[in-house]
């Protein structure tokens, strides 16, 4: 547990300066009870324009207090994922964060030390979230000007309903609705039986046509889910318009079987006697990777974090195999077998 009111990340749109960034953390770490006036004087005996910063950046209104605009407005925001972390995990520790929020909701006008235990979730909870999500999204999600605001009033009881309700049930009403939108992710792939493979736009131009592929002979037999990324039906959009008429005619085919199927909803849709197949759209705040084909890997790495099944991304070409084993993803080639043509495809 953190024993000083003080939090440990000040985010880079108050103090952007490392010098200013390290002034403010010495003096957290060294003085932990020293207060919020005391610790903004050392500050700015360690670096001159620290306060000035502060009350540049966040000028004071005319009652004195800070004013609140945020400058990331946004209606539901959303946090970027790490690689590599089991969606389960992340889910466990956002509803966690959102528990031990919850219990600060029940305090009282004047109660004492609201502040100190308010900075204390903040900071424990940026700790554990790091591990989880982009920095810069959890610093987002934190520290808002009504957070700094509250950092800087002190533990004034007049002050404790403008600020301290508004702030914790905005948070709160936050957390839950990433935590909606990232359990709505794990039912989708959680509880599956069968693999779930992730084709790239090769496997549907140059090899038998998919809803007449043998899928579960890359499945040992058992059920198939296959899941398309965006971008695949993207290079396939694209690929209507090669210069090969055979690749413009399967890409013409391939789309149009993804509308007859009913794909464009994102929910499976059932192959006979194959399987399911569906159409993954990037989460929210996504940046895609600049090479096409790594995105392509990091769809596939992304959803055998939230399976519970085994996932493959299947490729007909030796560069992708390459990229997916680098990346530590599973992948497939399929089979020659199933090649029908020699196509030019267009990346």
């Amino acid at each position: 547990m953190l024993t000083y009111s003080a939090p440990r990340a000040v985010p880079p749109c108050l103090f952007r300066h490392p010098a200013e960034l390290r002034a403010i953390r010495i003096v957290q770490l060294c003085v932990p009870h020293l207060g919020q006036d005391d610790i903004n004087v050392a500050a700015t005996g360690c670096h001159g324009r620290c306060s000035s910063l502060l009350n540049d950046r966040h000028p004071a209104g005319d009652d004195g207090s800070l004013k609140t605009r945020d400058p990331h407005p946004v209606p539901s925001r959303q946090m970027e994922r790490l690689s590599g972390q089991p969606l389960k995990a992340a889910v466990e520790k956002l509803a966690e964060v959102q528990r031990l929020l919850g219990n600060l909701r029940g305090g009282a006008p004047g109660s004492s030390g609201w502040r100190a235990d308010y900075v204390r979730w903040a900071a424990e909870s940026e700790d554990a979230l790091v591990h989880y999500f982009l920095r810069r999204d959890v610093e987002q999600l934190l520290y808002t000007p009504r957070y700094w605001e509250i950092w800087r009033t002190g533990d004034a009881p007049k002050d404790f309903p403008r600020l301290f309700f508004p702030e914790v049930e905005a948070r709160y009403g936050e957390l839950g609705d990433l935590l909606e939108r990232l359990r709505a992710l794990q039912s989708r792939f959680g509880g599956l039986t069968g693999r779930i493979l992730v084709p790239d736009a090769n496997v549907f131009l140059q090899f038998t046509f998919f809803r007449d592929a043998p899928w579960q002979e890359l499945t040992d037999g058992e059920d198939a889910r296959i899941v398309v990324p965006l971008l695949v039906v993207e290079q396939l959009d694209r690929n209507k318009y090669a210069t090969n008429k055979r690749t413009g005619h399967r890409a013409h085919s391939v789309l149009r079987a993804f509308e007859e199927l009913g794909m464009a909803d994102g929910v499976p849709t059932s192959l006979p006697g194959r399987g399911t197949i569906e159409i993954i759209a990037d989460e929210p705040r996504h940046l895609r990777a600049p090479v096409e084909d790594d995105q392509i890997v990091e769809v596939a790495r992304r959803v055998s974090e939230a399976a519970d099944v085994p996932t493959m991304l299947v490729t007909g070409d030796l560069a992708m195999l390459v990229r997916a084993r680098a990346l530590n993803t599973p992948s497939i080639r399929i089979p020659e077998a199933w090649s029908v043509t020699e196509t030019t495809v267009i990346s």
